[in-house]
């Protein structure tokens, strides 16, 4: 019995046992059947259990990184070992799903083999390993808020945009308003729901019935009204705004690149005249500054000749490359293309290139500020009348009767607002950065003390 383990059927009812062999020196048995020394397979097993310290045994995956396994002790055929750059690319890749993207190891997986242009597709599960080696883990992320508005390079953006405006206003003594002496649009996008309502209202507590309402305001909120729009500092054209239904056929669920261009063509520029020096300003949104889609893969060559043939400033980019081109990869050449149109995108977009054509000046509000957005305010007023509507019309006749509440006085109290904002803070960013220059004129800045109302205050939160 001592050479033999015991084994219990747990299947039947009744206790069965039954036996199999085991020798008593499991080395002496191998050597005996196998014809190998002893001596040998003590030589063998050491040398396999030095190569499993060092790669992990045969078809494990190998160390972690977290362990303290450095580059030249894990497995050659792994992923980051095969493409050195993978670290930094999955960490871009992490970087950009932070904003609210949706990474997955599918994804992923998908992403990097265009990206590296691989002749076999990275598999999810090849990817998974990669992952963990590096020591990523799949969880759920905590969401944080972080306040960038006063990071320096936004601020620096937002004292440009400030200098812009105080360079392009006029004070009217007569209205009390600031208005731009230059022909200006202010554009954005917003959206609404087909069954939104105004959720506060009278209610009487004792009845618990008339503490609530019928529709619920998170649920059946019906369908999504993509809406476009645009106030112009030298006219009141309402005919810039245009919605539409998330419901209808051929109809997009939310604003894309091809909507704003459409848009601009249709209902912004013909009211800016050309070669006036008029300016069109739009948010940072990235259905807003898109170029195309084939730049994402293409080869180092193929950049190049785009962003030579492209770029408004061709001389500041042959001097960039001449400095930035040598002794450098394809890889690294193409990040390094790629990071030039990120850092110059402004000027690369399919909006830049038409306005310029149009012989308009297109120009983006600083990041993380919607104050110096005008068009904000009109939002906020178009979507409280509509909130105000019978919620059993139609979403157009709704949104037809909101825009009807917008008069010419709002639009000019609107860029009044945002232009007295724009001075204010260009007068605080001024008193601390003296290399800029002096202090604006007192008469000029004004004072901008008028606190919005709580429907108004609304749009420094929108979107």
């Amino acid at each position: 019995m001592t050479n033999c383990e015991a084994h219990h059927d747990l299947r039947r009812r009744t206790q069965k046992m039954y036996y199999k062999w085991r020798p008593d020196d499991v080395r002496k048995f191998a050597s005996e059947i196998s014809g190998i020394s002893e001596t040998e397979l003590s030589k063998l097993e050491r040398e396999r259990d030095k190569d499993d310290e060092k790669n992990g045994p045969a078809g494990w995956v190998m160390p972690s990184l977290r362990t303290g396994a450095t580059r030249s002790e894990v497995n050659k055929n792994a992923l980051e070992v095969i493409l050195p750059d993978m670290d930094e690319f999955i960490r871009d890749e992490v970087e950009k799903a932070r904003k609210g993207g949706h990474l997955t190891v599918k994804i992923l997986a998908e992403t990097a083999t265009k990206y590296f242009s691989c002749g076999q597709p990275i598999k999810p599960q090849r990817m998974k390993r990669c992952l963990k080696r590096l020591g990523y883990e799949y969880q759920k992320r905590a969401g944080k808020y972080v306040n960038r508005r006063n990071e320096p390079e936004n601020l620096e953006k937002l004292k440009d945009f400030c200098e812009w405006v105080y360079n392009n206003v006029e004070y009217n003594s007569t209205t009390g308003l600031y208005s731009f002496t230059i022909p200006v649009a202010f554009g954005d996008g917003a959206n609404e729901y087909t069954k939104s309502f105004r959720a506060r209202s009278w209610v009487l507590r004792e009845v618990p019935k008339l503490m609530t309402c019928e529709k619920s305001r998170t649920k059946d909120s019906g369908q999504r009204l993509n809406m476009l729009g645009a106030i112009y500092g030298n006219s009141s054209d309402m005919n810039s705004f245009t919605a539409w239904n998330s419901a209808q056929k051929g109809k997009n669920k939310y604003a894309k690149s091809g909507d704003i261009v459409d848009h601009t063509v249709a209902h912004v520029l013909p009211n800016l005249p050309p070669e006036t020096g008029a300016v069109y300003v739009l948010d940072n949104a990235s259905n807003n500054k898109k170029i195309e889609e084939n730049l994402q893969y293409a080869s180092s060559d193929d950049l190049h000749d785009w962003i030579n043939e492209n770029d408004p400033a061709p001389e500041r980019f042959q001097k960039w490359w001449k400095e930035n081109s040598e002794d450098k990869t394809e890889k690294q050449l193409q990040q390094a293309l790629r990071k030039y149109l990120r850092k110059n995108i402004d000027e690369f977009t399919e909006l830049y290139q038409l306005c310029r054509d149009w012989t308009v000046k297109l120009r983006y509000l600083p990041a993380y500020y919607p104050e110096c957005n005008p068009i904000e305010l009109i939002w906020a007023h178009i979507k409280a009348e509509y909130k105000r509507t019978d919620v059993n019309l139609p979403w157009r006749q709704r949104l037809d009767i909101a825009h009807e509440k917008i008069t010419d006085e709002m639009i000019e109290k609107s860029f009044d607002r945002s232009i007295r904002y724009c001075l204010d803070r260009l007068q605080e960013l001024r008193a601390t950065d003296i290399v800029h220059g002096e202090v604006p004129n007192e008469d000029k800045a004004g004072v901008y003390d008028d606190c919005p109302s709580d429907e108004e205050a609304e749009w420094l939160n929108d979107e």
